[in-house]
C-alpha cells in the first residue's frame, strides 16, 4: 500500500514539474492572497499596537476632565476654570490631580524665533504621566508657589534645537516672558491617530512645560484650562471614581454637563473592539484572493485530469485503484497551495516591510496570522482539488484508454 502512494506521490511531482509554468501560474493566485493577507493583518495590528500605546500613556489610572461644546443648541460654551481645578484639589486631597493648559506662543530659542507648543501644568503632572527627568529636574510646589519662570523641555526638543549641547541652564523666551530650562523629560514620540478621539491627548515629544500658576500670574490672570487629569492611584478604582467626578463637577458646573470625562480603560476596551472588526473585516477583503486562487487551482486540476486521461487508464489497467487517482490529484493541488502558501509568507513580509519603510505606516507582524493565512491557502488546496481528483478517480479505465 505504502508503494502505491509513494508512486502516486512521484507521479504527482513529475506531472507539475513538466508543467513548471503552468504550475507556477496557479500559484500565484494563492501567492498573491496569502501575501495579502499577511500585509492586510500586519497594517491592522500595528495601527492596533500604535492606538493602545497612544492610550496607555494617558495612564490607565487617570480621568482627564475636558469640555464639551458639541452642544450647538447651547450659546454659552462650557468652561474648565481654576476654581475647578481648586474645588477637586481641596475634596480630593489623597489624590494627584494636575491641571492643563495647552497653548501655542511665538518662542526665542537659541538665536530663532518659532511657534512651540507649551503646556502649563502642575508639579504633579510628572509623576500622574510616570515621566521622569533625562536631565536636570522637574520642577516643585514650591516653583509654582513662587511663580518661578522655570521650563521643562523634552529630549527629542532638545536634541532639535542644541543639537549636542546641553539645554540646562539655557534660557528660552516664550511670549514675552524668559525662562529657565531646569530638566530635559524622557517621552516616546508618537504619531497621531485618526481612528480614535484623542483630542484630550498632547502632543508631548515637543512640548514645553511650564509651572500652571506661573502661567496665570504671568500671561493669563482670567486663564481657562484645556484639561484636568485626575489620578485615582488604583486601575480598579477608575470606574467608581469617574462616577464620583461626573457628579461632582455637574454640581460646580450648575448641573450642566458641558464637560466630558475621558476614561483610558474604556477608551482602550472600545478601541480593542473596533480595531478586531477592522482586522476581520481586511483579512476577509483580503481572503477573496485565496479563494480566487483555489478557484485556480480547481480549473487547472479539471483540464489536467482530462489531458492525462491516457495515463489515469493505464494506470488504473496496471492495478491503480481509484483512491491511487483521488489521493494524486489531491496531493498535486495541496502541494500547489502549499508551495503557494510558503512563497505567500515571504512576500506578505516583504511588503509589510516596504509598506513600513516608505508609506511610514506603523505595522506589527502576528504569528497566528502568518499561520491562519498558511492554513487556509494548503487548505484552498485541498478543498478545491477534491472535485477535480474525484472526477479523475471516477473515470471508467477503458473510456481513459480509448481517449486520443
Amino acid at each position: 500500500m505504502f508503494n502505491r502512494f509513494s508512486t502516486s506521490v512521484f507521479i504527482a511531482i513529475d506531472s507539475l514539474k513538466s508543467n513548471i509554468v503552468r504550475s507556477f501560474l496557479t500559484t500565484l493566485g494563492i501567492i498573491f492572497g496569502v501575501g495579502a493577507v499577511i500585509a492586510m493583518t500586519s497594517i491592522g495590528e500595528g495601527a492596533k499596537e500604535e492606538i493602545i500605546a497612544q492610550i496607555k500613556q494617558l495612564g490607565m489610572d487617570n480621568i482627564i476632565i475636558s469640555i464639551d461644546n458639541s452642544d450647538e443648541s447651547n450659546q454659552q460654551k462650557g468652561t474648565l476654570t481654576f476654581r475647578d481645578l481648586y474645588n477637586l484639589n481641596e475634596s480630593f486631597k489623597e489624590n494627584r490631580i494636575t491641571g492643563v493648559v495647552k497653548f501655542n506662543p511665538r518662542c526665542f530659542i537659541n538665536s530663532k524665533y518659532q511657534n512651540n507648543d507649551v503646556l502649563a501644568v502642575n508639579s504633579d503632572y510628572f509623576s500622574i504621566n510616570s515621566l521622569f527627568p533625562a536631565k536636570g529636574f522637574f520642577f516643585t510646589e514650591d516653583n509654582e508657589n513662587s511663580y518661578d519662570k522655570v521650563c521643562v523641555i523634552t529630549t527629542s526638543l532638545s536634541r532639535n534645537l542644541f543639537a549636542m549641547e546641553s539645554s540646562i541652564g539655557k534660557k528660552i523666551k516664550i511670549g514675552n516672558e524668559w525662562f529657565t530650562i531646569i530638566g530635559e523629560a524622557e517621552i516616546e514620540a508618537l504619531k497621531k491617530s485618526d481612528k480614535v478621539d484623542m483630542s484630550a491627548m498632547d502632543n508631548r515629544d515637543k512640548s514645553i512645560f511650564i509651572p500652571l500658576q506661573t502661567y496665570q500670574k504671568r500671561f493669563s490672570a482670567n486663564a481657562t484650562l484645556t484639561s484636568i487629569i485626575f489620578n485615582t492611584g488604583d486601575e480598579n478604582k477608575v470606574l467608581p471614581y469617574s462616577k464620583i467626578l461626573k457628579r461632582k463637577m455637574a454640581t460646580l458646573h450648575n448641573n450642566k454637563e458641558d464637560f466630558k470625562l475621558l476614561v483610558p480603560q474604556e477608551l482602550l476596551a472600545q478601541s480593542q473592539n473596533t480595531q478586531n472588526i477592522f482586522n476581520l473585516v481586511m483579512g476577509t477583503i483580503a481572503s477573496i484572493s485565496l479563494l480566487v486562487g483555489g478557484i485556480g487551482i480547481m480549473n487547472i486540476m479539471l483540464a489536467n485530469a482530462l489531458e492525462r486521461r491516457k495515463e489515469i487508464g493505464i494506470r488504473r489497467a496496471i492495478g491503480a485503484t481509484r483512491k491511487d487517482i483521488l489521493f494524486q490529484f489531491i496531493f498535486e493541488a495541496s502541494l500547489i497551495s502549499f508551495l503557494g502558501g510558503v512563497i505567500g509568507i515571504f512576500l506578505g513580509i516583504i511588503m509589510t516591510y516596504f509598506i513600513s519603510k516608505y508609506a511610514e505606516w506603523g505595522t506589527s507582524i502576528n504569528a497566528l496570522s502568518i499561520l491562519a493565512a498558511f492554513v487556509v491557502s494548503v487548505s484552498v488546496g485541498l478543498i478545491f482539488g477534491i472535485l477535480p481528483a474525484r472526477k479523475a478517480a471516477d473515470m471508467n479505465p477503458i473510456d481513459a484508454l480509448r481517449y486520443e
